[in-house]
């Protein structure tokens, strides 16, 4: 598993890419600094030779790019006031900012095929090898405009982990049969939790990418009965008592899990 940080708050193993735990929800400052940054967007003449699917992408977040760089501007010209020095600051960040949105809007120029063909091909997988082939990753603020970035959220933040460990050689191993438990549990709060992101990420998507989430629900469920020997009012029940303070207790969910792998005869 590449691309993966500790949260700064329950220790868990999450995308580098969160901008807030899906075990915990605690805010990832770093992430979340990084994504507000991308949305400080500034149009210039290169507008002009994107492509139509880029510029349709890019105009939804126009006005908004303009007034929040002009707040930023206006910051920098306050400090300026005092320091002397913010001006040049300033301009080097405005002219930083510039050439990673030409690039943001490169990127998105040759990867967008290959990002609507493994959606196609529903091979999220791929669309997370796709984002994250480039050490410094593509520019967020204009990724996230991707009609389907919603569901990819939900992907990496509630799915990925499971489908990684449902492939591991390994997976009768009990740390791996912990895992696969920890991360099923996690993502039912996908259907137990309305008020997680998730949840709301889940209903923005269209009917088309809802039966995807659910069928990795009905994956995640399966798992929790037929290998784990729970039913599903265990399964509730489990979820509400490992987040019973609103965080994953970890220490109970290695307790659940190998009673769960040795009432099930430990490795076959």
């Amino acid at each position: 598993m590449d691309k993966v940080k500790e949260c700064v708050n329950c220790g868990a193993t999450i995308s580098a890419e969160d901008t807030e735990c899906p075990y915990c929800h605690y805010m990832q400052y770093d992430a979340a600094e990084a994504r507000y940054m991308d949305t400080l967007e500034s149009m210039n003449d290169s507008m002009g030779s994107l492509d139509r699917n880029t510029r349709k992408i890019a105009r939804k977040d126009i006005v908004r790019s303009v007034l929040i760089t002009l707040a930023a501007a206006a910051v920098f010209a306050g400090i300026g006031i005092l320091s002397g020095i913010a001006h040049e600051k300033a301009d080097s960040y405005y002219y930083g900012e510039k050439n990673r949105i030409v690039k943001g809007f490169d990127w998105y120029d040759a990867n967008a095929d290959e990002l609507d063909k493994a959606y196609s091909d529903k091979d999220f997988a791929g669309i997370y090898k796709i984002i994250n082939a480039d050490s410094k990753g593509p520019y967020y603020g204009i990724l996230h405009n991707w009609e389907h970035y919603d569901i990819y959220q939900i992907y990496t933040g509630s799915y990925y982990r499971f489908e990684q460990y449902m492939a591991d050689e390994d997976r009768d191993r009990q740390y791996v049969f912990e895992a696969l438990y920890r991360n099923a549990i996690s993502t039912l709060e996908l259907e137990y939790k309305k008020d997680s992101n998730a949840s709301k990420l889940y209903s923005k998507c269209s009917d088309e990418e809802k039966k995807i989430v659910d069928g990795w629900l009905d994956n995640v469920k399966r798992f929790l009965t037929d290998d784990a020997g729970l039913t599903e009012a265990l399964c509730r029940a489990d979820y509400y008592a490992l987040y019973s303070t609103g965080y994953m207790d970890y220490s109970k969910a290695s307790e659940y899990a190998e009673k769960y792998y040795n009432a099930k005869g430990g490795a076959q």
